[in-house]
């Protein structure tokens, strides 16, 4: 028996979830296994995966606004958060993430997605951590850098 909170949650989730799990239907085929990278458009690859290992390294969430594309129709606008989460030992091992369409899905009239683009990605992290992280180096005592 669950708590109520999370019975009702449960219950909501197997109300709107319908016939076909929502990212299986978006993307017209089983995902597990495959590779996250995969699903969006090559040329937004790397700067995703750039995000994505300082969103690692620094333990905190990262949220891409992104198109989805499907042959034929305008693309649907959507946020892709990723929060990183840890392992038993300590280590960022894998991410959480969360689709959210901002815009009517009904556009894409059905058809699946073929891939995803960036529109922008925010780090979630403090204000003096989107930049560089300098530090002052000396050597016996002397300041190098």
């Amino acid at each position: 028996m669950f708590h109520p909170s999370t019975q009702r949650l449960i219950d909501y989730w197997r109300d709107r979830k319908g016939d076909a799990p929502f990212l299986t239907d978006l993307h017209a085929r089983d995902l597990r296994g495959e590779d996250l990278l995969s699903l969006w458009a090559l040329s937004h690859r790397l700067e995703l995966k750039s995000s994505l290992e300082i969103a690692r390294r620094r333990c905190q969430p990262v949220v891409v606004t992104a198109d989805i594309r499907a042959q034929g129709v305008a693309s649907v606008g959507m946020e892709v958060m990723f929060a990183p989460l840890r392992g038993v030992n300590g280590e960022t091992d894998r991410f959480l993430g969360i689709y959210q369409p901002i815009a009517m899905m009904a556009r894409l009239e059905g058809r699946p997605a073929y891939e995803l683009g960036v529109r922008q990605i925010q780090s979630l992290g403090l204000a003096d951590q989107d930049g560089p992280q300098l530090r002052l180096a000396t050597l016996n005592g002397r300041r190098i850098a």
